[in-house]
């Protein structure tokens, strides 16, 4: 092969065989650093692609096995609780047996039951109170169809008293949001805060009601708030003698138990919320398990865009996310409110006014939770919760004040502390089967990232092997380059000869 001064074939090819070495020097570190066998798009594109399928598989699993602890830990709390009730009912029957005894007088009797409706109710409250991240589990959840309650405009509360001229008994038109029940012997206070001034405050039902700065005004309209929630307003009148008949704590206080029926002998008044269609284009309203059954006011507030829902258990307010627009035509679409799910169509327009619709929610007797255990969306594992309060037991009304009623309360408690261990057995089986569930998928997940690592992790001593040889290679490739050039040098010293 010629030499010429322009063209060295022999250091061309060197170099390209330098640069191809250190490439795959360059590669095999690249494999060592991250550990990886797999370090760019273009190799191995089909192992990269089954690597990525198992790896997410895993990482189903992985979190499928997250879900079923989850489980484990949701289903302790209930059996905790559960046998905490047991413990109780067996107290309870302790109590019925003893108070079943004839030697005993009605006098100790009363005084054992005093104690047994004590322990009942804490019984009660342990059902009422077991939640998992705010989900009552134990308290029987809600049908999940809400009715409609039939419901009395507010206008028409009853055991309203007109004491001489004091009060009016109409109810005043800027009365609105959730009021329900009757006025609560006993909470009615009353204080002064300045000369004619007075804060009064009573209870309706679940909430109190107050007015910071009452003044006895002739035929004066007096807002009371809740305190529970602001939204909900009760609009009273005075009388046309007011002024002159409340003039200190004690005739204030006077005229308002008169007024609201809690003195002897009279019924306590009694407010119920009104009920109107929601607004168009509201489709469907149904309830969530997890909602605590009752009474409950469900409205749209078109200033802020949300539905609201007030009542309930505690009668705190809850608000839906803001709605921007209606869905377009043919669509819906849900917003849940505190277990309530509220659907809308195309119709629905978020800046009208919406009225007020008030339901009462029964119970469901079961709380049902699914558990995603799988990567399959069939791969689920249920839990039910059985209804463990008094009523869900049907034992609120025992008691132990005679013989004939101790013997009631053993052989339905008897019955009871057979359910509870029923309850317990079942839901331990499901614990087993969870952990049996668990260790099926550390087996899979272990399995599925072995399987990953045969297309990915880099094999390190052939990878280290490789490296050693291409940077020996290019090594040599520098070498046979710099001899290459020598010839070129060879060619400047025959020019210099002649």
């Amino acid at each position: 092969m010629s030499v010429t001064a322009l063209t060295n074939t022999n250091a061309l090819r060197a170099l390209d065989d330098q640069q191809m070495h250190t490439s795959k020097a360059g590669d095999s570190i690249a494999k060592l650093s991250s550990g990886q066998r797999i370090t760019k798009a273009s190799e191995d594109s089909s192992a990269s692609a089954i690597a990525a399928q198992l790896g997410s598989e895993a990482k189903v699993l992985m979190q499928s096995k997250v879900n079923a602890s989850n489980a484990i830990s949701m289903v302790q709390v209930v059996t905790g609780a559960l046998s905490s009730q047991r413990d109780i009912y067996t107290n309870l029957k302790a109590l019925a047996t003893q108070a079943s005894n004839g030697d005993l007088k009605d006098s100790t009797r009363l005084l054992i039951d005093k104690e047994f409706q004590q322990q009942l109710t804490e019984a009660d409250e342990i059902a009422k109170d077991t939640n998992w991240n705010g989900l009552k589990m134990l308290n029987g959840g809600a049908a999940a169809t809400p009715t409609l309650s039939a419901v009395t405009a507010a206008n028409a509360a009853t055991g309203l008293n007109a004491s001489g001229t004091s009060f009016a008994t109409a109810i005043g038109a800027a009365t609105r949001g959730y009021v329900n029940g009757a006025v609560v012997d006993g909470s009615l206070v009353v204080d002064q805060v300045a000369t004619g001034v007075y804060h009064v405050a009573f209870q309706v039902g679940n909430q109190v009601f107050e007015n910071k700065s009452f003044t006895p005004t002739n035929a004066g309209e007096m807002l009371f708030s809740s305190t529970t929630d602001s939204g909900n307003i009760l609009n009273l009148t005075q009388g046309a003698g007011a002024a002159a008949a409340m003039t200190s704590v004690a005739t204030v206080k006077t005229e308002f138990q008169n007024f609201l029926g809690l003195t002897a002998n009279t019924p306590n008044a009694q407010f119920q919320s009104t009920s109107a269609a929601l607004t168009t284009g509201v489709t469907n309203v149904s309830a969530t398990s997890n909602l605590t059954s009752g009474e409950y006011a469900l409205s749209y507030d078109n200033v802020i865009g949300k539905f609201k829902v007030t009542g309930g258990p505690d009668g705190k307010a809850f608000y839906s996310e803001k709605i921007a627009a209606a869905p377009t035509a043919g669509s819906t679409a849900s917003y849940n409110v505190n277990g309530f799910v509220v659907t809308v169509d195309s119709t629905f327009v978020p800046g009208n006014a919406g009225a007020q619709m008030v339901f009462n929610v029964a119970k469901g007797g079961t709380v049902s939770v699914s558990f995603q255990t799988g990567s399959q969306s069939g791969d689920t594992v249920s839990v039910d919760f059985q209804d463990a309060t008094n009523v869900g037991r049907n034992i609120n009304g025992l008691s132990v004040t005679t013989v004939a009623n101790a013997n009631v309360a053993m052989s339905t408690l008897g019955r009871v502390i057979d359910d509870v261990s029923g309850e317990y057995s079942t839901l331990g089986a499901k614990q087993g089967r969870l952990e049996s569930t668990i260790k099926n998928l550390e087996t899979s997940t272990r399995n599925l990232l072995s399987a990953k690592a045969n297309y990915t992790d880099a094999d390190i001593a052939k990878t280290l092997t490789e490296f050693t040889i291409s940077n020996t290679m290019a090594q040599v490739a520098n070498v046979a380059i710099s001899k290459s050039l020598e010839q070129t040098q060879q060619l400047l010293g025959l020019v210099n000869k002649s």
